[in-house]
């Protein structure tokens, strides 16, 4: 009998699918590459803001990433890049901040600053762009045109919106944005090993990606080594002295208004306070600086009793004319909306005027005291001058014969703080026959100009202008010259004259001399600001009707210029 063959199959190995990455894994990195994405839009913004201004380094931002967005959704780019992507993505996210700053120190240079910041942002953001639509189009294969050109809407509507929520971390000099994007390019790292390890099929699949571990990550730690080694991520102990030795920070922190930095400039002597890229105001230092018009007068000193002396500016010392106002009772009470480097306010306190303060930026406040010399004020009150003087209006409380009211930073004002419903409130503020010096920087018979100027004199009856420019300067020049003004107003029903400034006023200070003693001749004539307008009515600033912000869009980009003038390059580049 024949026996029967036993068939025997023999058994095969099961075969490792191919290395792919799944769906589920790939909507985590593609969300995660996006939420990324709008942080370095965020960081590019902050890196760039010090060095061209909030106005220069917004403008096109928008717009680059809309286009970026576009131009690699639509346009041919080739095959997806696989499992490529993830270190590519995370090692370039690490190495942005320190690529916007290098970028960004070298493209002010060019003096345009449209183009500058085009050229700084775009080269980092446009391969973070391509390298994040990496996933998109992935996870669109197949779809239509509409539906990738919704897809695109809706990631460049989330990635613009989302930068306010950026700007409510509580960010500080050690936790930055720049550290925060080197952290997520590590989650997006993170994210790449879904795929690398427990989505791979079999245990030679697994094996295999275990003995591969290092090659994910070798880049991502190249580029986060490389970037923490440079600036901005890089922290400097304070006080910074820079390589050539001509520039010296003494403080840095990023606040309400941007980062407000102190700083000491060795090559003209002086001391100055800056917000971004615009000063603040600033005072001279070193005994080749330092005069006095008396022997035994005494020096303003900072906290490490190092002695001051007078302001780089005399914008701030136009604005104690003010006490120059004739009145029948002497000035007893002032407040300063917006300190800068608390020049007007130490002058004001040193004549023994009680003076308060409001300043929507505490970084700015501690500055003035810490080092620049102001002295304790009667009152502090660190928020909006809007807000404040709502509640000081219901409140009810004593009046000011003084209120100096300077915002101006960047090159622009908050314009919400310039309508006829804020002075209004501010009129209510003043005593009966007391003085308003609002200092306005800008060109003589611009519409800010007409538009501030009428606004101030309908709301109080009676304004003056002068400027700090040389006295006497034909008309020619100063409607050319981007320049100081202070607008004196009051609603005093007596005519707005000012005595002659004597010795006592200067506070032996050479700078007081010289802007108080020709004040008179100073003053700007309506005619220059005002020219030929039919209705005055058309140019009163309101809160409904306040183009103040965008006539002075150009004058920011003006007065980027201007200081770039004031200070060399590496001294805007060092913060």
């Amino acid at each position: 009998m024949a026996r029967k063959k036993s068939s025997t199959s023999s058994k095969v190995p099961p075969v490792a699918s191919p290395v792919t990455t799944k769906k589920p894994v790939l909507v985590i990195q593609t969300a995660v590459s996006l939420a990324t994405l709008s942080l370095a839009i965020f960081v590019a913004k902050d890196e760039l803001t010090p060095l061209f201004g909030g106005l220069a380094a917004t403008l096109c931002l928008k717009l680059t990433v809309i286009v970026l967005l576009a131009s690699f959704t639509f346009l041919p780019v080739g095959e997806p890049l696989g499992d490529s992507r993830i270190p590519l993505l995370s090692g370039l996210v690490c190495i942005a901040p320190p690529a916007f700053h290098w970028l960004s120190s070298w493209t002010a240079r060019l003096g345009n600053p449209v183009l500058g910041p085009l050229l700084a942002y775009t080269p980092v953001l446009a391969p973070v762009v391509y390298l994040t639509l990496d996933g998109v189009r992935v996870l669109t294969t197949g779809r239509s045109r509409t539906i990738n050109a919704l897809v695109i809407i809706a990631i460049a509507t989330v990635s613009i919106r989302s930068q306010k929520a950026w700007s409510s971390v509580p960010f500080g000099r050690i936790f930055s944005p720049p550290i925060l994007l080197i952290v997520f390019g590590w989650l997006i790292t993170a994210t790449g090993f879904l795929s690398e390890t427990t989505l791979k099929q079999g245990i030679v699949a697994a094996k295999k990606a275990r003995k591969n571990i290092l090659s994910p990550i070798i880049f991502p730690v190249l580029a986060t080594l490389f970037a923490l080694s440079l600036p901005p991520t890089r922290l400097h102990s304070l006080p910074y002295v820079h390589p050539n030795g001509l520039l010296r920070i003494l403080s840095s922190t990023p606040s309400v208004t941007g980062r407000i930095i102190v700083g000491e400039d060795y090559t003209h002597g002086f001391r100055f306070l800056r917000a971004d890229h615009s000063l603040l105001g600033g005072v001279w230092i070193g005994d080749n600086h330092l005069a006095k018009m008396d022997k035994d007068a005494v020096y303003a000193r900072d906290k490490n009793n190092v002695r001051l002396g007078d302001s780089i500016y005399s914008a701030f010392v136009l604005q104690e004319a003010a006490r120059l106002q004739e009145k029948e009772t002497p000035h007893k009470d002032a407040l300063i909306i917006g300190l800068g480097a608390g020049i007007a306010a130490q002058a004001f306190m040193q004549h023994g005027i009680s003076t308060s303060i409001v300043e929507i930026d505490p970084a700015v406040y501690h500055a003035a005291r810490d080092y620049f010399g102001m002295p304790q004020p009667s009152s502090v009150n660190i928020e909006d001058a809007r807000s404040w003087v709502s509640r000081r209006v219901a409140s009810k409380n004593e009046t000011y014969d003084i209120i100096v009211h300077d915002c101006f930073s960047g090159g622009g004002v908050p314009a919400h703080l310039f309508t006829s419903e804020f002075w209004k409130d501010l009129k209510q503020v003043l005593s009966s026959d007391g003085i308003v010096a609002v200092n306005f920087a800008g060109m003589i018979g611009s519409d800010s100009a007409k538009a501030v100027f009428l606004t101030l004199k309908k709301s109080f009856g009676q304004c003056r202008v002068f400027h700090d420019y040389n006295p006497g300067s034909p008309d020619e020049k100063l409607t050319s010259e981007f320049i100081n003004m202070v607008f004196f107003c009051s609603s005093s029903s007596k005519p707005l004259t000012f005595r002659p400034a004597s010795r006592p006023d200067y506070l032996s200070s050479y700078l007081r001399e010289h802007v108080l003693r020709v004040f008179p001749d100073r003053e700007v004539r309506a005619d220059l600001i005002l020219g030929d307008l039919e209705n005055e009515d058309d140019w009163t600033l309101t809160d409904e009707r306040n183009p103040l912000g965008e006539w002075q869009d150009k004058g920011a980009l003006d007065h980027w210029r201007v200081m770039r003038t004031v200070l060399p390059d590496y001294v805007w580049a060092t913060y």
